[in-house]
């Protein structure tokens, strides 16, 4: 009809205060109106949600707040804002203001504003906001139960199917400031039927919203996680995202990391039947009719979606990365089926909502566990291949580490292979969720006899992908290797002449230091590994003693010495009870020590001496009783 306040009264459309379902048009709403908003044209139900929350400021009188122009050929697809009133002022000096005494915030003048205040009537007044969160119409749910800590709303409607919007009130820490939150709750008839699934129009089409949808999609989300309590995971990336979530939805919760992406799918499926001859549903799937799409709640900055698939079962990927730090977000999705009969489109209905709580932690750094202490050393043989592993794990399910040589250590000595790490679950009962194990393999060469050196170790896991050229976070661990002196593997086949002539000796100074082996020419060789002395390990009670002096008395090369002693300083005494490996030369060394009051009576000549068995007692000594 025109528009005049005849006409707005004649035809009902702008009557508000009540709901007049049938046969009972008293049923009076028990709500609060926050704004009014009339537009020209008509709006869907998704604009209609979609901005019923959101706050529109027009930016002048007169200036159009929506684009398009409503036509009787657009009025379907376009719509105008032509007013809009905000009933959250109050008015100087009462309590609550009369719709006329309320200005609209758009339009401020002109003819519509009066049309506007002359058809209002005085009985619509603003007021607080009810606080039993009952909305739509009194007594419109059977029972309240509130909402729990989590923030579960439980109601029990007894309108029937519907949509029911409900107000929650939200204050922090108990304080008197209370936040409105409405929603809307959409309840749908359904009954499960012999295979669980969730029929639609129970009752029959009369009446039915649904008719020729026969059932409600069922929608699981699907990821890869490890659970760490009765309502709590871990995600941890996988190929096949083969865990169902169902367990851990909402209000339980899905640890993840800052800076690492998570990953799931979500599957919807719906088991609408395709139609016999008569009209009837048959025991075939209605195949390229039947298409499931999905809708998401409000999601965290920057999470995507991706639809992999539309044909039952449908497929959306979801991943995110969190950055920001710590924090605790939850998104939630449904699935929605789509049934095309013919020409027509069938009315769709939604899957109960499923939503992911995700709680974000800073990523921790890795550490090492198990193997070898700070304070343990690995002990290496010469010509035996030893080893010592290197342990280290993280707490981030999704993170990777890497072990490597530390920064400014000790080189690995040569020959020293130190392995990839092998990515693998932790061992049971050991911490962290990813763990990785490098192995350091060495043969030490017949010179490294006596090597002791600190090699140090780092644990470096990947940045996370939110900082721009991170390096992740490192730990390290230090081990001791040392090589025994004077001890020697013996390799398959090997006799003592062949381990003589690797340090330039005869097998009889080979022999003379192992009383074990009774035959020079036979020496078995185990598997476990068959180890000869090649030499005698002596411990420095003087400091008056260099290598050179050492060499000297004991009748060998320099070189020779230096090939049993790594490391071993030219220049600087040798230490109070330092372990030195030496072959003495009965020809070549010197005929006395510092320490003996024994000399022989040809100092030239050792051998001589011995032969003739004759020792004299150095000057000043006392003659030892039975020497000759």
């Amino acid at each position: 009809g025109a528009m005049t306040r005849v006409g707005l009264a004649s035809h009902g459309a702008l009557l508000f205060g009540a709901y007049r379902p049938e046969g009972n048009s008293s049923a009076y709403t028990e709500a609060t109106l926050a704004e009014w908003r009339f537009w020209h044209g008509v709006r869907s139900p998704s604009q209609i949600t979609g901005s019923m929350l959101a706050r529109i400021r027009p930016a002048a009188d007169g200036e159009a707040p929506t684009e398009g122009v409503v036509t009787v050929a657009t009025h379907t697809s376009s719509n105008v804002l032509m007013a809009l009133w905000d009933f959250t002022v109050a008015c100087e000096g009462e309590e609550a203001c009369t719709v006329s005494r309320v200005d609209p915030l758009y339009p401020t003048g002109g003819p519509f504003r009066a049309l506007l205040g002359a058809a209002a009537t005085e009985a619509v007044v603003t007021a607080e906001t009810d606080s039993s969160g009952v909305m739509f119409w009194e007594s419109a749910v059977g029972a309240m139960e509130g909402v729990d800590p989590n923030g579960r709303v439980t109601l029990l409607p007894k309108k029937g199917p519907g949509l029911y919007q409900v107000t929650v009130y939200i204050s922090r820490g108990g304080t008197s400031g209370r936040v409105p939150v409405d929603f809307m709750v959409h309840v749908v008839h359904v009954e499960p039927d012999a295979e669980g699934l969730n029929t639609l129009c129970p009752g029959g089409l009369m009446g039915c919203a649904f008719a020729g949808n026969q059932f409600m999609p069922t929608l699981r989300v699907m990821g890869d996680v490890l659970m760490a309590g009765e309502c709590s995971a871990v995600y941890r990336p996988g190929p096949a995202l083969s865990s169902d979530l169902g367990g851990v939805l909402y209000p339980c919760s899905v640890a993840a990391y800052t800076g690492f992406q998570v990953r799931l799918t979500a599957l919807g499926e719906d088991a609408q039947r395709a139609l016999g001859p008569g009209g009837a549903p048959g025991d075939g799937p209605d195949g390229d009719s039947t298409l499931v799409g999905f809708a998401a709640g409000r999601a965290p900055e920057g999470m995507r979606f991706r639809a992999l698939r539309a044909m039952t079962p449908a497929q959306l990927e979801v991943t995110w990365t969190p950055c920001g730090g710590e924090a605790d977000r939850t998104v939630c999705l449904e699935a929605r089926d789509y049934h095309l009969n013919g020409s027509a489109v069938l009315p769709s209905v939604s899957s109960p909502a499923a939503c992911v709580r995700f709680v974000v932690r800073e990523d921790p750094p890795p550490f090492f566990v198990a193997g070898l202490s700070q304070t343990a050393t690995a002990v290496f043989t010469i010509g035996r291949m030893g080893r010592f592993a290197l342990h280290a794990a993280d707490d981030n399910c999704a993170d990777e580490v890497g072990i490597a040589v530390a920064a400014g250590s000790e080189p690995l000595p040569v020959d020293a292979v130190l392995s990839g790490g092998v990515r693998h679950p932790p061992a049971v009962g050991r911490e962290g969720c990813v763990a990785t194990t490098s192995e350091v393999t060495w043969a030490p060469s017949y010179k490294h006899g006596g090597y002791r050196k600190t090699l140090c170790f780092e644990a470096r896991d990947r940045p996370d992908g939110c900082a721009a050229g991170g390096t992740g976070h490192a730990v390290q661990h230090c081990v001791e290797v040392a090589v025994r002196r004077c001890v020697y593997a013996v390799q398959s086949q090997q006799q003592l002449q062949h381990v003589a002539g690797i340090y330039g000796l005869d097998w009889m100074r080979v022999w003379s230091v192992n009383p074990q082996v009774l035959h020079p020419d036979y020496l078995p060789y185990s598997e476990e590994g068959r180890e000869v002395m090649v030499g005698h390990l002596m411990s420095m009670d003087s400091r008056r003693e260099t290598a050179g002096s050492l060499a000297q008395r004991m009748g060998m090369g320099l070189d020779q010495l230096l090939d049993l002693n790594f490391g071993l300083d030219m220049e600087a005494p040798l230490a109070l009870g330092q372990e030195v490996c030496v072959v003495p030369n009965s020809c070549r060394g010197m005929a006395k020590t510092i320490q003996g009051t024994i000399e022989y009576q040809d100092p030239g000549s050792v051998a001589e001496g011995v032969a003739d068995g004759t020792f004299l007692p150095a000057p000043g000594a006392p003659e030892m009783p039975g020497a000759k």
